[in-house]
């Protein structure tokens, strides 16, 4: 049996779907040993058997959850589950989805170590998500809201599509493709790649560095471009030269800082380091 989150406290608590008559979470046949996991927020609880299907048929509060079913994958559906700090991991290729709301109780990590996590509804609070691994992460059609906010780490993909509200965005390694609008946020690209395919009304744009694509019907109130980013600018625009300082109106007011280059459509047309006033 692979190895569950790692956390210093709480009891582990194994799905084998024992009961088979049914896939509800407090039915105590359901688990190794014919226990439901306590609900005070310190269990950390394994799904590794059973065909995939987990009903959350009552609200929970666990510390940590890990997939590790490598034939059928689970899925999560049902009730709302609050997650501790022991956060949420994919250990096997066929995944990990949950379409039962997660409700985060503590800056954690979401792990795609060895398979795809998918998420329906996350609500942050005022904590940060680390999004890891090498494999995918997709909210599509989704509710992402609160006052936190997420960092992206891992080497693979993730999507976020949907009801975005939340502070802020920041990417550092693999691809993130933000594919509906994170209003009022800041969103940072520190590293790897980052696609903003909607209009991001309020937002202000750091890219630090890495490879970042925009939509051109962007209306930010501020866009800083690293020494090492490269910015394109894509849509339905004509190619064209890129007029200063306002960018063809992707800054509705703030400041302009340019150190990198920024490619406009096709990249015709390059506007190369020109650095802000002193």
């Amino acid at each position: 049996m692979l190895a569950g989150p790692a956390l210093s406290s709480g009891a582990v608590y194994l799905w084998d779907a024992g009961d088979g008559t049914d896939d509800n979470w407090t039915t105590p046949a359901n688990w190794e040993s014919d226990i439901v996991p306590i609900d005070d927020g310190t269990a950390e609880v394994i799904f590794a058997e059973g065909d995939g299907l987990v009903e959350v048929d009552v609200a929970r509060n666990v510390a940590a959850i890990a997939g590790n079913n490598p034939f059928n994958g689970t899925l999560i559906y049902g009730q709302q589950v609050t997650v501790g700090a022991g956060g949420i991991v994919c250990n096997d290729s066929a995944g990990l989805e949950m379409t039962a709301s997660v409700v985060l109780n503590a800056n954690q990590t979401f792990n795609a170590a060895d398979g795809p996590l998918a998420f329906d509804i996350l609500h942050l609070g005022p904590y940060t998500l680390s999004i890891a691994g090498g494999s995918d992460v997709y909210c599509i059609s989704s509710v992402v809201e609160g006052a936190g906010s997420i960092s992206k780490t891992g080497t693979g993909y993730l999507f976020l599509n949907g009801l975005l509200h939340f502070s802020a965005l920041t990417t550092s390694a693999g691809t993130t493709v933000l594919e509906s609008p994170l209003p009022g946020a800041t969103i940072t690209n520190n590293g790897g790649t980052l696609s903003l395919e909607a209009n991001n009304t309020n937002s202000t744009l750091n890219a630090n560095s890495g490879t970042t694509s925009i939509s051109d019907d962007q209306t930010l109130v501020g866009l800083n471009i690293g020494g090492s980013a490269v910015v394109s600018i894509h849509g339905s625009t004509p190619a064209q030269a890129i007029p200063e300082p306002d960018v063809v109106g992707l800054l509705s007011a703030g400041a302009l800082c340019f150190l990198g280059k920024c490619r406009w459509a096709r990249r015709r047309a390059i506007l190369h380091r020109h650095r802000p006033p002193r």
